[in-house]
């Protein structure tokens, strides 16, 4: 609401007031005509003063709260990056979609008011810039969901960001362009009075015969529209005064005319002292970068007549020397005709907003904890040696190090020791390397080194001196000492490298090489290393699983686990088994791909595949009246993932199956390498009603000690065991103690390898409880199981 405006319109009222007193009294003989136009007139300008006011306080409230619940939705999104405790970031969470409801809300009933044309192409301005927003910001959302902080933070920046802040300057323009449409109408108004009061001095002359009452009557009514009109501007100041922005109006010259409570509190100017003086001596801002002056933007703005922001990241500096960090607004104010009456301003404080972007800026390139490079930074720095290479031909090298006991300390001493070690580590090799080295936490307990203008030869000899330096560290905590190692693959940079894939591809190729040979090594990569080729060998592999999984190549199959004794009966009980079909429709056993996916972490991926499978089959079976019981395998990789458990249980509420009729398989040293996890993992699923068995018992050294602490419900003999046990008293000792302590525990058990009469009934003599092996069948596809059920009960029921 312009001020300036407001008091004309006061003083037309005043002016209003005398000369139709002064009409009425001398016009006796209009009487009535003059009463009935003077009041209605008077009622009809002060309708269209109350509808101007009401217009803009509500459409200026409802801009005000879209902005501020778009402002809060940014906070709570970087707000909920910084949270490590999930329900702290689902309250968090629930913040943000409330601020969504809100910003939805009054946007809504904007739209429900009549706007202008300028009105609505800032609002669909601002609808496609929220459409471009939100997608990005949910995106932010499931990387934080899935534990992808760092992918979190980079989209954060790179997107949400920059996406936000359209929105926000759509409500700014959208805002401006508010206060600019007030002021005309306001103007408009001022016409109209005037035209008014030439209307009512006409009357007056003409009634010159009215009576004195009768002007008394006017008058004082007269003086009641300039209280409503006093009330109105008081109104407008107090609206001014809340607005969340800083806001200065100057005229034409730039002298300022007011300003509210928050451009007194930025500026260090109070408004009393402020108005009347030039804005340039007040607003006076730098550019951060390079701390030179900028030109006034209002005097640009009222100069060019169009709105300016800002170019360059702005600093305020206010009359007390206390400088902030501000976004702004500048634009011209015209009148009905177009011309130029003046200007306004509106600034705001977003010091903690670019500290915070600063910050994001920090951590989307460096490790929290031991402040190195992070991965992402790293490769950029990296594709950067590799374009260098070729365009120079100067030689590079890259060193990629995984530390050999980390996962022994962390296990034993807790994640704050793993931690701890990591930032000593990081500290002791930081000194071992040039200024120019680039040295950088790539994940868990590995690291990049970058030699730039460095041989092959000279890699060697510093990764030979890191190598030394990391043996020679005793790592202490709580009063026990570690010997520490470190496995380091190193791959030259040349002008015949390929991309950074490539590079990182190859030096994670030879650390692992490297550890092979017994840890604590070097490898140099060749072109034309055997043991790279086997290496490269699994990755082709993984190749190949990600096509299976995409295309739909593996396929299930079962094999039967057959009661041995009365009390063990199942109707029908089979392990699920896994297969990769060939493009030829061979089939490749587990054995061959299986190594390769859990060397690369892709078995979490396919066990879920294999369980979404299994389920849909049972769910077929189920529907058919086939009470079928299926094992299933997890590995040790699922059982460590900290969202797999979650999407288990996901599936199987989303199925109809019964879960009774569900048993998973761990094996023994899977569960004793993740022991609270595993017990976690079974503890859950029980509760739904799913059994478990421990797979390949007797395998591990420690297995009799490990088991009373694992809430299983069968024990599944390690076929070595059993395929001897004829011959071997050894065997047989080890399988009827195994047995016997099942039973003490309540446990069942099941033998694998039963391969023969003999040793099902060996089996049978000692007390195991299942038998499974090629004695009783093949595995085969489980597709073809509804097929062999219904042969089977057919043999049943004849």
């Amino acid at each position: 609401m312009d001020l300036k405006l407001l008091n004309k319109l006061l003083h037309k009222a005043a002016e209003t007031k005398y000369l139709i007193s002064f009409g009425f009294a001398l016009s006796f003989g209009l009487f009535g005509l003059v009463i009935l136009l003077g009041l209605s007139q008077i009622d009809r300008t002060h309708e269209h003063v109350q509808s101007i006011v009401d217009k803009h306080n509500v459409k200026t409230s409802l801009i005000t709260e879209m902005m501020w619940a778009a402002r809060e939705r940014s906070l709570n999104l970087y707000h909920m990056i910084s949270i490590s405790d999930p329900f702290e970031r689902d309250d968090v969470f629930l913040e943000y979609t409330y601020h969504a409801a809100e910003f939805g809300h009054a946007r809504s009933q904007l739209m429900q008011m009549k706007l202008t044309k300028e009105e609505s192409t800032l609002l669909d301005r601002q609808a496609r810039a929220t459409r471009e927003t939100v997608p990005v910001q949910d995106q932010v959302i499931e990387l934080l969901n899935v534990g992808r902080i760092s992918q979190a933070y980079d989209l954060l920046i790179n997107k949400a960001v920059p996406s936000q802040n359209r929105v926000m300057d759509a409500l700014h323009s959208l805002s401006l362009l508010q206060q600019q449409a007030a002021q005309e109408l306001a103007q408009q108004n001022a016409s109209i009075m005037h035209e008014s009061n030439m209307l009512i001095l006409l009357l007056g002359i003409i009634a010159l015969s009215l009576s004195i009452v009768i002007a008394f009557k006017v008058t004082r009514r007269a003086l009641h529209s300039e209280k409503v009109l006093q009330l109105e501007k008081d109104h407008a100041e107090v609206t001014l005064q809340s607005i969340g922005d800083a806001v200065i109006t100057t005229d034409e010259n730039g002298i300022i005319k007011d300003m509210n409570a928050i451009a007194e509190s930025l500026t260090g100017w109070s408004r009393k002292a402020a108005i009347n003086h030039n804005l340039a001596g007040i607003f006076i801002t730098h550019c951060d970068k390079t701390l030179c002056p900028l030109i006034n933007p209002l005097e640009e703005a009222i100069k060019t007549g169009r709105i300016v922001t800002p170019e360059v990241n702005t600093t305020l500096i206010s009359r007390n020397r206390k400088e902030y960090a501000i976004e702004y607004t500048a634009a011209p104010i015209t009148d009905a005709g177009g011309l130029i009456q003046g200007g306004v301003i509106v600034f705001r404080d977003v010091t903690e907003m670019r500290s915070m972007a600063h910050q994001l800026s920090y951590q989307a390139s460096h490790d929290a904890l031991t402040g190195l490079l992070n991965r992402r930074e790293f490769e950029n720095r990296l594709e950067q040696a590799i374009g260098h290479a070729h365009n120079s031909h100067l030689n590079h090298a890259l060193c990629y190090l995984d530390l050999d006991q980390f996962k022994i300390i962390n296990d034993t001493c807790g994640h704050v020791a793993g931690d701890e070690l990591l930032k000593q580590i990081s500290g002791r090799l930081r000194e071992q390397l040039r200024e120019s080295d680039v040295f950088a936490r790539l994940g868990g307990d590995e690291f990049g080194i970058l030699l730039e203008g460095c041989t092959t030869e000279k890699a060697e000899v510093i990764a030979t001196n890191i190598l030394a330096t990391v043996k020679q560290t005793r790592f202490i905590w709580d009063n026990k000492s570690f010997e520490l190692g470190v496995s380091i693959g190193v791959v030259p940079i040349n002008s015949m490298s390929g991309n950074v894939s490539d590079v990182l591809s190859a030096a994670d190729t030879a650390c692992y090489e490297a550890k092979d040979k017994g840890r604590n090594c070097i490898h140099i990569y060749s072109t034309d290393d055997d043991d790279l080729a086997k290496r490269r060998g699994e990755m082709n592999w993984v190749h190949r699983i990600t096509h299976a999984l995409d295309h739909d190549r593996f396929e299930l199959y079962c094999q039967e686990i057959v009661p041995l004794d009365d009390e063990s009966n199942h109707s029908y009980f089979y392990e699920i088994l896994l297969r990769l079909k060939n493009d030829d429709g061979s089939m490749v056993p587990p054995m061959a791909f299986i190594p390769a996916a859990e060397r690369y972490n892709m078995m979490p991926i396919i066990d879920k595949m294999v369980i979404e499978k299994a389920m849909d089959c049972l769910t077929k079976l189920s529907t058919n009246h086939y009470d079928v019981h299926i094992s299933i395998n997890i590995s040790g990789q699922s059982l460590s993932n900290p969202t797999f458990l979650d999407s288990v249980v996901d599936i199987i509420a989303n199925t109809e199956v019964n879960p009774e009729l569900l048993m998973f398989e761990i094996t023994e040293t899977a569960a004793i390498a993740n022991l609270s996890r595993a017990i976690r993992f079974i503890q859950t699923l029980k509760g739904l009603g799913c059994k478990f068995a421990l797979d390949d018992f007797g395998s591990g050294l420690s297995s009799f000690a490990y088991l009373k602490n694992i809430p299983v419900d069968y024990l599944k003999i390690d076929g070595y065991f059993v395929r001897d046990i004829n011959v071997d008293a050894t065997d047989s000792a080890f399988v009827e103690s195994i047995s016997q302590i099942g039973n003490v525990m309540g446990i069942k058990t099941i033998a694998e390898y039963v391969e023969n009469e003999e040793t099902l009934q060996k089996l049978r003599s000692i007390g195991v409880n299942f038998g499974q092996g090629y004695h009783f069948g093949k595995p085969r596809p489980l597709s073809d199981l509804k097929t062999e059920l219904l042969a089977k009960g057919k043999e049943s029921a004849a």
